[in-house]
């Protein structure tokens, strides 16, 4: 439980018949469920202060720290312990495998919300890999054994959508995620360019997903595109919440033809078409932001859109899409025809 941040507190635990401590929200309580056993005998400050450890304390009460001897009352003791080591097993997209324990490793996290039964990590706690709290770990899977959460590498325990949860039980284990290699497509991006000039023409996709760097990709630039031409849209997460939602924006750029500008030779068109995975809750779908034209209405959601153009037209548009989660199997194919 810990050391709690508001209302009254005391410095030593009350103990129950056998002798054990009965809620750890005293000082001693605090220090003894991070350190158990340490301080069972202890009946002075000064000894509580000596079992403590200094990445514990939570900075907001308990100022900066150098030392314990820069721990003096008993107010900076609220929130401890703030960071505990923890040894957690770790798989990069298999929850069965971090419950195997496959690859285990030390690691920090915020003791003030760990769930009382299993010392699982709950809601919205950080997992981090040093005692400052910084770096935090990677996203993926994290099990203590008995119980597994999704970490995605932010400030938040969460699920695969980036939803705050509680951790699942190791019993119900099995759900996966892509590797980060295939996170938001491999040769999804394709470009199909007509007879005038076209190993000279580029477009820019610009992809703005929510939870993802954001990411430019040149669509061109090669004599392939005349029959099709694939790139990526591979991304990795940024530290943020994945929530299924972002923006693709596309761009004619200035070809190295003898026109030498960024308007389009031939008529065409560029068109999204998003392919809904194994999992249809919540259903992904394009928006009508930018107004594109909209196609393909299945269960209340639009899978397929497009902007047409003609020879002579600038050309920079965006398609905005929901609830598109790769790790439901949601994959999307960008296709601009030029000529």
């Amino acid at each position: 439980m810990g050391v709690p941040i508001s209302g009254s507190f005391t410095i030593f635990e009350e103990t129950d018949s056998n002798g054990n401590f009965i809620s750890n929200t005293s000082i001693q309580g605090a220090i003894n469920e991070a350190n158990p056993g340490s301080v069972n005998n202890d009946t002075k400050f000064s000894e509580l202060i000596s079992a403590s450890t200094l990445y514990s304390f939570n900075p907001a009460f308990s100022g900066t720290l150098s030392s314990l001897s820069d721990v003096t009352k008993a107010s900076q003791y609220r929130g401890y312990p703030y960071l505990s080591q923890v040894t957690l097993c770790y798989h990069q997209t298999s929850s069965t495998s971090a419950c195997g324990c496959g690859t285990s490793g030390t690691y920090y996290i915020d003791t003030t919300t760990l769930q009382a039964a299993g010392n699982f990590i709950v809601g919205t706690t950080v997992i981090s890999t040093s005692t400052s709290g910084s770096p935090l770990a990677p996203a993926g899977f994290y099990s203590a054994g008995n119980a597994f959460i999704y970490w995605n590498g932010t400030s938040q325990g969460t699920d695969i959508h980036g939803n705050n949860v509680n951790p699942a039980d190791c019993s119900n284990s099995g759900v996966t995620v892509p590797a980060p290699s295939t996170w938001f497509g491999s040769g999804n991006l394709i470009g199909h360019y007509g007879m005038t000039d076209f190993a000279t023409l580029t477009w820019k996709v610009n992809l703005q997903i929510n939870g993802y760097m954001q990411k430019n990709v040149t669509i061109g630039g090669t004599s392939q595109c005349l029959n099709g031409c694939a790139f990526n849209s591979q991304s990795r997460p940024n530290n943020s919440t994945i929530d299924g939602s972002g923006v693709i924006t596309v761009t004619r750029m200035a070809d190295s033809s003898s026109n030498n500008n960024n308007q389009v030779n031939d008529d065409g068109d560029v068109q999204l078409v998003i392919t809904e995975g194994t999992s249809n809750n919540p259903r992904p779908g394009i928006s009508s932001t930018g107004s594109p034209n909209r196609y393909d209405l299945t269960n209340g959601t639009y899978r397929r859109a497009n902007y047409t153009f003609s020879a002579g037209d600038t050309f920079s548009e965006s398609f905005s899409f929901t609830n598109m989660f790769i790790a439901d199997g949601d994959t999307f194919q960008l296709d601009i025809t030029e000529g």
